[in-house]
């Protein structure tokens, strides 16, 4: 969890949300992973997430394929972010299962900080499909490989 204690330029303090929330930063989140064993997140704790490093930047706005993200049903954000600094909305994460891109749904708010967003996101319930009970993952939006330094850089994610 991170936590700042500042005023903005203007003077404006930020939300709570955007001082204090936890990193979805898992390269496996990226929408172009594909992995098995399959991950889930029926242990995530609820709370403010925001999406990072790997694993992108924020949650993808559109339906992403099944078996990506590293789970086999991927959460994407239905409909479009909040444009206006620190302005919240609810929105629904849906995770595409057997050719429906909108099979499961979980309801969340998402919040515009200065300069990226944050989503206040619960665990996924069980959903069973043939290959087992933990299926539904959040997705981040990183679409390409990045270079990191891993005792020398490496391009990962491509």
């Amino acid at each position: 969890m991170i936590s700042i204690s500042f005023f903005n330029v203007l003077g404006v303090r930020p939300p709570d949300e955007c001082l204090n929330y936890a990193w979805l930063t898992d390269p496996q989140r990226a929408i172009t992973r594909t992995s098995l064993p399959s991950k889930c997140d029926n242990n995530l704790e609820k709370g403010w997430y925001r999406f990072g490093s790997l694993a992108g930047s924020a949650m993808p706005t559109d339906c992403v394929p099944t078996n990506h993200c590293g789970g086999m049903a991927p959460g994407w954000l239905q409909g479009s972010h909040p444009f206006r600094r620190y302005q919240i909305v609810k929105r629904s994460v849906c995770f595409h299962w057997d050719s429906d891109c909108c099979r499961k749904r979980h309801s969340i708010r998402v919040r515009k900080c200065d300069g990226f967003f944050v989503y206040y996101l619960s665990k996924t319930r069980p959903f069973a499909t043939e290959l087992g009970k933990c299926s539904l993952r959040y997705c981040g939006n990183k679409k390409r490989g990045t270079c990191c330094i891993v005792k020398k850089i490496k391009c990962v994610g491509e």
